[in-house]
């Protein structure tokens, strides 16, 4: 065997091992994840028969139980992934089984939907709502929260501006995160002028330019709506390769988006959102009268108290969206409150117990459209939250599309990948594995088979593609060969010619199911 792949044996290790006497096939297996609460906190103590889960009024087999409960002291330091060697790259998160953290968080500052704030009506000689600094705000009891941080918990620092950045990957490092936080820059790119415009008074003229900066600010937030969805699906597959519930905690403001079809979209990747309006206490009621109601505007349900864009109206631009989002996702939304420190606190508690519920789908069931779920429990006085419901897609019709992947400014961990990339006089050796347990093959008897779709591709520093090369490997193992492979991954390589100008390097795995795709970004400037 090459040296090459014994190096791939090797370093495949670090994905680490499971049950090697399952195979992962074309099960159509639905997980969700359920938090049970009563007035004290969280309820620990149900068993899997104190669970009702109904499929659009159809009851369900509950054939997968289990509950994760936070240790109050480790038995031992929780580990992040373990370290790679030089010119060793991984899209693994964090560690799995009895390594795994107490949570997984991920902190989502964003730039993007947080308005730069102006006075923008001569009525207004004061804004309305507390705008302008609110991202710092943020910022700043997000540096309390992160000096409170317990070291077996592990959180995530990402950014939204025109795109999303993960400032500091999954981490229990308090002083690692303090520093790339306190360097952040919170200041909002959005112009509340822009996008929340008011109207103007100029003799005779005053219909025709509110009607022109109303369509303006139309396709600035139609703008801001698609960035922010795209980010978020982008953030969503960076995680996909951790199992089980992961909290995002959104520090936001003025949210415009299509609330629900995001929520719906994330419910596949098992993320609750846990919105927090920067903008703290406000001065308003927040009752939603029927007027209220009436107001909505079709941006994803922000409420309005009037016809303008929210200037003037009596409950700020984004309250409805961010209750939305976490309704459908099983998460919880803070709005109107100073705390923001404890906000961000209560928001990760609340993972502190999590059940998870699994139940098989059949085929004629897979009709490609968003099931509603609910999940209820025996005893009463209890409050339930977990997702509205799931897409029942055959796995076989739900192909990636791969121009995305590859332009996505985040890897994404749902085929999880190891490479060694190491340099060959003129030309770029790049070996590695991949692994097993995230491929989905169809099982026949006592063998599995399927097809491994690898493309190496070549950027330059805009993200436009120099090369792309392209691998299948027909996989047909017997029951031996599939334990075997577990514990090394599925290998390949591929050598080739550096072109002018290339700066990043990416490798994208998806199987012939297309039901997901796993890619790792790799800095040419890191390969030593």
């Amino acid at each position: 065997m090459p040296l090459l792949m014994l190096a791939a044996i090797a370093f495949a290790g670090s994905l680490g091992t499971q049950d090697t006497t399952v195979f992962h096939t074309d099960a159509h297996l639905v997980q969700v994840n359920v938090i049970v609460r009563d007035k004290r906190g969280p309820v620990t103590d149900l068993s899997q028969s104190d669970f009702i889960l109904s499929d659009r009024g159809k009851p369900r087999a509950i054939s997968v139980f289990s509950v994760h409960k936070r240790a109050a002291t480790p038995s031992a330091p929780v580990q992040t992934a373990p370290p790679v060697p030089a010119n060793t790259f991984s899209n693994r998160r964090v560690r799995e089984g009895a390594d795994a953290p107490a949570s997984v968080t991920m902190i989502l500052l964003d730039r993007l939907n947080t308005l730069l704030n102006t006075s923008i009506s001569d009525q207004e000689q004061t804004p309305l709502f507390n705008v302008g600094q609110a991202l710092e705000a943020g910022k700043q009891h997000l540096l309390k929260f992160i000096d409170e941080l317990d070291p077996k918990e592990r959180v995530a620092i990402y950014s939204l501006g025109h795109s999303m950045t993960v400032l500091s990957d999954f981490t229990g490092d308090r002083a690692q995160l303090r520093k790339i936080i306190e360097d952040y820059r919170a200041t909002s790119l959005t112009s509340r002028e822009v996008v929340e415009p008011v109207g103007v008074s100029v003799p005779n003229m005053s219909a025709e330019i509110d009607r022109d900066r109303q369509a303006l600010a139309g396709l600035a937030n139609a703008a801001r709506a698609k960035t922010t969805m795209t980010a978020l699906l982008a953030m969503a597959a960076h995680v996909a390769g951790i199992p089980g519930r992961k909290n995002l905690v959104w520090l936001t403001s003025d949210l415009m988006i299509p609330a629900e079809a995001l929520g719906r979209a994330l419910s596949r990747s098992q993320i609750a959102i846990y919105p927090v309006d920067v903008r703290r206490l406000q001065p308003f009621a927040m009752e939603r009268t029927q007027g209220d109601a009436d107001a909505r505007a079709h941006d994803g349900g922000a409420w309005r108290g009037g016809p303008n864009f929210g200037a003037g109206s009596t409950i700020p631009v984004g309250i409805s969206a961010m209750q939305a989002l976490a309704d459908e996702t099983g998460g919880r939304a803070f709005v109107n409150n100073n705390d923001l420190t404890g906000a961000i606190r209560q928001a990760i508690d609340d993972g502190a117990a999590t059940y998870t519920l699994g139940f098989y789908v059949d085929q004629g069931s897979l009709d490609g459209k968003f099931h509603d779920l609910r999940v209820r429990v025996k005893r009463t006085g209890l409050e339930v939250r977990t997702q509205k419901g799931y897409f029942a897609v055959n796995n076989a019709a739900a192909e990636n599309d791969l121009s995305s992947v590859i332009a996505s400014p985040l890897d994404s961990s749902a085929i999880r990948i190891v490479a060694r990339v190491e340099r060959k006089e003129q030309a770029l050796s790049v070996s590695g594995s991949i692994d097993l347990r995230d491929l989905r093959l169809e099982q026949n008897g006592e063998s599995s088979k399927g097809t491994v779709y690898i493309e190496v591709v070549q950027q330059d520093a805009a993200g436009n593609s120099l090369e792309l090369r392209k691998q299948n490997i027909e996989l047909q193992l017997s029951r031996a060969e599939y334990d075997s492979d577990l514990k090394t991954g599925i290998l390949f390589r591929s050598v080739f010619s550096p072109k002018d100008g290339l700066k990043t390097l990416r490798v994208v795995v998806t199987d012939s199911s297309h039901a997901s795709a796993g890619s790792l970004i790799i800095p040419v400037s890191e390969i030593k």
